[in-house]
Parts: structure tokens; C-alpha cells; sequence
């Protein structure tokens, strides 16, 4: 195991232990508005320790799209997510995609890039624990252990939760960017 691998293993374990059974769990944990994302991702960040925050940087409507869709982008020191969905109506709210992206290479010349993979692990992890909030603690830990094992060895990793399928690529082309998908399962 890498450097990065070690680091990201022992942050994603630091926040299941701080939180063990985090009582977040309802009927669809992605029924609710893209611009609560922050207030719920930093919540855990926040229980855990973390120092790892993230605000809210734009929020916009595509009235364009069928149906029409919410976004709201969230950034951190070194990682950007952007929430898709709905924020209609109370009836209508819910969260489509959750992509978390970090520039590893980029802008970042004084910081170790093993300092951004683990920013958006620990990002990752705590979008796990209030998205999938059903999914065992043991199992989310092994779950995020081989994501980074998997795009460490390929560039590529995918897995499946209780609430939520997650895909992991790094791109390597002008940049070297690490680019998570949370992705909710459809609610039957």
C-alpha cells in the first residue's frame, strides 16, 4: 500500500470511528435540496474533527433541462463539488449526482499531492456517511480502501452502496484531476 493509499485509509477509518452509527438514515437520504449539501457534508466533517469545510460558491437553475434542474457548487481548499437535482418544490426536492473533483497537480505548487487525494477522500467519505447512511461502517471503510487502491492502480474505481453507486477516475491530461460520482440508486 502507497503513501496516499495509508493516508486515505487511515482518514476515511478517523471518520467512521468518530461517528460510528451516525443516526442519519431516512426513507431517501437524496431527498433534499443541492444547496444542502454543505450544511450536511460539514456537519460530519465537523463531528469527526475535520478541519476540511466546504461553502457554497454558486447555486443556479437549468429551467432548460426535462425536468428542470438545481445545481449548486461547493469548494474546499482543494476540492470542488458540484450537486445536480431538483429544488422545485418541497414534493419535487432531490439530489441527482453529487461530483467531487480535485486538481492534484495544479495551482497547488506548495502542497503534497497526497494532501489533496486525502481532502477528497476525507470529502468523499463524509458524502458517504450522509448519503448512504445505511451502509456499514465496516463495509463503507473497506469500500473506500479499495476505491483507493483501485484508482491508484488503474485510474479507475467503482463500487456499489446501500444508497449509492460511486465511480472514480483520474484524468491525466493537461492536469491530473481526481474525479468522484456519487450517484443514487433509483428509489423504488
Amino acid at each position: 500500500m502507497s503513501k496516499v493509499e495509508k493516508r486515505a485509509v487511515v482518514i476515511a477509518w478517523g471518520l467512521l470511528s468518530a461517528l460510528g452509527s451516525t443516526g442519519l438514515a431516512q426513507a431517501d437520504p437524496f431527498s433534499r435540496a443541492p444547496g444542502d449539501y454543505g450544511t450536511a457534508v460539514n456537519g460530519v466533517l465537523e463531528k469527526t474533527g475535520s478541519d476540511l469545510r466546504f461553502n457554497a460558491k454558486q447555486c443556479g437553475d437549468t429551467p432548460s433541462s426535462d425536468p428542470p434542474s438545481a445545481w449548486c457548487l461547493f469548494s474546499s481548499i482543494h476540492v470542488e463539488v458540484l450537486v445536480i437535482g431538483r429544488d422545485r418544490q418541497p414534493s419535487d426536492v432531490r439530489i441527482a449526482r453529487i461530483v467531487l473533483a480535485a486538481d492534484i497537480l495544479k495551482g497547488h505548487p506548495a502542497v503534497q499531492p497526497h494532501v489533496i487525494v486525502t481532502d477528497a477522500f476525507t470529502a468523499l467519505t463524509a458524502t458517504m456517511i450522509v448519503f448512504d447512511p445505511d451502509l456499514p461502517a465496516d463495509r463503507r471503510s473497506a469500500m473506500v480502501s479499495r476505491l483507493v487502491a483501485e484508482v491508484h492502480r488503474s485510474g479507475h474505481g467503482e463500487d456499489s452502496g446501500c444508497a449509492a453507486d460511486y465511480v472514480i477516475d483520474l484524468r491525466q491530461q493537461a492536469s491530473t484531476l481526481l474525479v468522484m460520482k456519487v450517484i443514487p440508486k433509483k428509489v423504488e
